[in-house]
């Protein structure tokens, strides 16, 4: 895992005679060295935005409260989330690039026929969300891991912190 990784702000430094600019976001590009001994597949992952930043924080707003009411008796409100889903999330928000490839059958000469797994398009992921979990359903789970190791070092404010 590669630890003190220190990513600059995605925002220009303001000077005097400008007004306040926002730069591109970071991008950085990964081997998957765990996955791939060979270190040709790659992966890259962007610095994440307000907007990714409250969609995974929607995911967690809501928490399960429980008491109970004189007159209703047990009251309870709960809402289901998971820390699966929730770095998933993260992966599919913020990857920009990934070359793994998946078996599609075999081409006219027998050979396997490979496509990418994930879509992308210059705006990000060019899948639906269902079409990404069904995609990310495919991984081994130390390549997910993977992944969410490289989301968090260009998102650190994503890691958790025991």
């Amino acid at each position: 895992m590669r630890e003190g990784v220190n990513l600059p702000p995605a925002t220009k430094i303001r000077r005097p005679e400008m007004a306040y600019t926002l730069a591109a976001p970071i991008t950085k590009k990964f081997k998957l060295e765990e996955a791939d001994e060979t270190g040709e597949t790659t992966v890259t992952f962007r610095q994440a935005s307000v907007r990714e930043d409250e969609a995974r924080a929607s995911l967690m707003a809501d928490q399960v409260y429980s008491w109970d009411d004189e007159q209703r008796g047990k009251v309870e409100r709960r809402t289901r989330w998971s820390w699966a889903e929730l770095h998933r999330l993260e992966v599919q928000m913020t990857m920009d690039a990934c070359d793994i490839m998946v078996e599609k059958g075999e081409d006219k000469d027998g050979n396997p026929a490979l496509s990418s797994l994930f879509k992308f398009n210059r705006k990000g992921i060019a899948m639906s969300e269902s079409q990404f979990m069904e995609a990310w359903g495919k991984l081994p789970s130390s390549v997910a891991r993977e992944l969410i190791m490289y989301c968090h070092e260009v998102n650190p404010d994503w890691r958790v912190v025991a």
